[in-house]
């Protein structure tokens, strides 16, 4: 994830850039931008690999206690540089699907070719037991993704025939600036999100990151679904946004808003409840972590969330290049609180840092930010809906908890689903509660029912 920064916003501001072009149907302009971002991207392939391979001196220097295995410590990190430096030759046509709002292609691609690797990797994991395999297959897999990937644009566009179109030099200095400014933004995100793993190693040891990778594990795998669908309506975003005013693009973000305060406060309250015995279950009492971890993932997962989808309709909208500087303090508070934060209370002190260092920062600055330039508006109902939303999960979770505590089960995975079962009722009964007036809830009833009627048709016919 460190050496990914060497992309610092260039996708954000390729699909912004594109946005226009592609509503507008100025085919030449965007065939110029393709080719312009393709040799972007090629000079940070190298950038990328020359960096990546002088850091390998130093990676003793960020393991405490490095434990005792067959693998080569260089060869498996050569290897995720490999899988990570080949997205870089393929990313422009990603994201010009992306842009043209049919990132369903890149996410089919995507979800096929991972569970064939998976597969794969499963097979020779159990026949070989050498990482190393699973590995190569790992970087195979990548670059089928964007073989295929780039094998569909080429064959969508080659047969276009478009006049030449030569970016002038305020497009590419445009281009230049707004990287600038989303760098900062990326760097911080980095700062904040991938230094936990580094702090934990270097200073608690690399035993306690491969105990915590567990339950991140678990909760990546949402949030990553989650994103995808999130990166499949950013581009939608940016095209309404160019043919809407201000008033319309509030509003749409207030429905997206209230879908993602539900889905984030119901995937946290079942992880909550769920993680312990599912860690349990699978691999043993040593593996467990206490709640308190348990509650900071799921505020930090809830948090990161929210901030992502401001953050998506920042970039649509073209508002990213405000609060350069808030992003670098949420950076600096995040390392030096998570470094105080762990020697003195271990995991759980990293994690509550980084829930600090987000809301000291960009929790209220971005969406200030967001409804000031974006929708020249006030985000009090934004705020107001947090609050609520919070109340719900920890309520929803306490009763869960008692009533299933009066019930108990033999069998530890009844007893767990009686408590999600519980707390899902008492979550979902407070939202409509709260929020069955509101135009927001409306809409997503109706976006819900929509899904549903969709899916039985399908079934039927």
């Amino acid at each position: 994830m460190m050496l990914s920064l060497s992309e610092l916003g260039l996708g954000a501001v390729m699909t912004h850039a594109l946005y226009k072009p592609i509503a507008q149907k100025n085919e030449a302009k965007v065939k110029a931008l393709m080719q312009y971002f393709a040799k972007v991207y090629k000079i940070i392939f190298v950038i990328f690999i020359v960096i990546g391979i002088s850091i390998i001196p130093y990676l003793n220097f960020f393991i405490k206690d490095p434990p005792n295995i067959n693998e080569s410590f260089e060869q498996i990190y050569l290897l995720f540089l490999f899988t990570t430096a080949i997205t870089y030759l393929f990313a422009h046509q990603s994201l010009f699907l992306m842009a043209s709002q049919r990132q369903y292609i890149v996410t089919t691609v995507n979800y096929t070719v991972t569970i064939i690797q998976s597969c794969l990797q499963i097979f020779f994991l159990f026949q070989t037991k050498n990482y190393i395999h699973y590995l190569i297959i790992q970087v195979l897999g990548s670059v089928l993704q964007f073989f295929l990937i780039a094998y569909i644009v080429r064959k969508d566009t080659d047969h276009h025939t478009v006049e030449k179109y030569n970016l002038t030099k305020v497009d590419k200095s445009q281009i230049f600036r707004n990287v600038w400014q989303l760098s900062l933004g990326r760097i911080s995100g980095f700062l904040v999100n991938g230094t936990d793993n580094i702090i934990i190693a270097k200073f608690i040891g690399v035993v306690s990151v491969g105990i915590l990778s567990n339950y991140v594990l678990l909760i990546k795998t949402v949030e990553n679904f989650i994103l995808s669908l999130m990166g499949s309506i950013s581009a939608g975003i940016g095209n309404f946004n160019a043919v809407s005013d201000k008033l319309s693009t509030s509003k749409l973000f207030n429905n997206i808003c209230f879908i993602a305060f539900v889905c984030y406060g119901w995937i946290s309250l079942a992880f909550f409840i769920c993680s312990n015995d599912l860690i349990l279950l699978l691999f043993g009492e040593n593996y467990v972590m206490n709640n308190t971890i348990c509650a900071l993932l799921c505020l930090n997962f809830f948090m990161s969330g929210l901030i992502n989808l401001v953050g998506t309709f920042m970039n649509s909208l073209g508002v990213f290049t405000k609060g350069r500087l808030v992003v670098i303090f949420t950076a600096i508070f995040n390392v030096v609180l998570s470094v105080l934060f762990g020697l003195s209370w271990g995991i759980s002190g990293v994690l509550a840092a980084t829930a600090v260092a987000r809301l000291v920062t960009n929790w209220w600055y971005q969406p200030r930010v967001l409804f000031k330039y974006g929708f020249d508006k006030k985000p009090t109902t934004y705020f107001l809906n947090y609050s609520y939303f919070l109340i719900i999960i920890i309520t929803s979770i306490l009763i869960g908890t008692f009533l299933s505590s009066v019930i108990q089960f033999e069998f530890n995975l009844i007893h767990t689903l009686s408590k999600l079962l519980i707390s899902s009722l008492v979550f979902f009964l407070c939202v409509y509660l709260i929020y069955r007036k509101n135009d927001e809830f409306k809409y997503m009833y109706d976006k819900t029912k929509q899904i549903l009627e969709s899916l039985i048709a399908r079934k039927v016919s």
